[in-house]
């Protein structure tokens, strides 16, 4: 069964490369702190929900997500490239994935500079990241008259 073809790597490459940048833009405007500023663990910042968008912790925020697991989680994409090819090899792809940015998650929780929630968030990001990629390559196969591999039902055509 032959692989991606160069646009489908491409395609993934941008998707990848957009979960990296997209946590880092979000930190950037959070005011959520890290738990290590927080006033309980010798900081000055309160505890305040991540549901309550916009208020001040009285820290120096810009915690949320977490930076370190998106540098595994970003490459989600990987398995969603291979998934169709290779399902064997995107699936182990996936596992090293979700091992790698778990372990990142720990290490900053460990260091008290993330919550377990941060984490999460990070993966889910990355993850609805890779849906919508996954979804506008199938969109632009089909403008494009391509088969791409999750639809191999379709055909090339000449217009």
């Amino acid at each position: 069964m032959p692989g991606p073809k160069r646009i489908e790597r491409w395609h993934w490459i941008g998707v990848m490369l957009a979960g990296v940048l997209l946590v880092p833009s979000i930190k950037r405007v959070t005011t959520t702190s890290c738990p290590w500023d927080l006033a309980e663990f010798g900081g000055v910042a309160s505890y305040v929900s991540h549901w309550q968008i916009g208020v001040s912790d009285g820290g120096p925020g810009h915690c949320f997500p977490s930076g370190h697991a998106v540098a595994a989680f970003a490459f989600f994409g990987v398995y969603f490239l291979w998934r169709e090819h290779r399902p064997r090899l995107a699936r182990c792809f996936l596992a090293i994935v979700l091992l790698a940015g778990g372990l990142f998650g720990w290490a900053q929780l460990a260091r008290g500079a993330h919550y377990f929630s941060h984490t999460l968030w990070s993966a889910w990001l990355c993850w609805t990241l890779c849906v919508l990629g996954a979804r506008a390559s199938v969109s632009r196969f089909r403008r494009l008259h391509v088969s791409p591999a999750p639809l191999g039902h379709l055909v090339m055509r000449d217009s």
